[in-house]
């Protein structure tokens, strides 16, 4: 049963949320709290966390690219 109280026999899941405002393409404003002034500290101190811990993750993942090539690059030099 649905939010308006109707069986739906189909599978459209035709679902809407009360309350909640979509931003539209074309939309002269964005909906309010979408401003990131308006975002809470320790949600951004949440995303700069999470934004150096990926950038360890780049690093540390080039550095293991790099190591494979330097030994596939060796092995080809050397080993013919």
């Amino acid at each position: 049963m649905g939010q308006d109280r109707e069986e739906r026999e189909g599978r459209d899941a035709d679902v809407t949320r009360a309350g909640h405002e979509v931003a539209r393409p074309g939309a002269a404003e964005p909906p309010a709290g979408t401003d990131p002034a308006d975002l809470p500290e320790e949600f951004r101190q949440e995303v700069t966390t999470a934004l150096k811990y990926e950038r360890g993750l780049v690093v540390k993942a080039s550095a293991a690219l790099a190591i494979v090539i330097l030994v596939v690059l060796i092995r080809m030099l050397f080993l013919g």
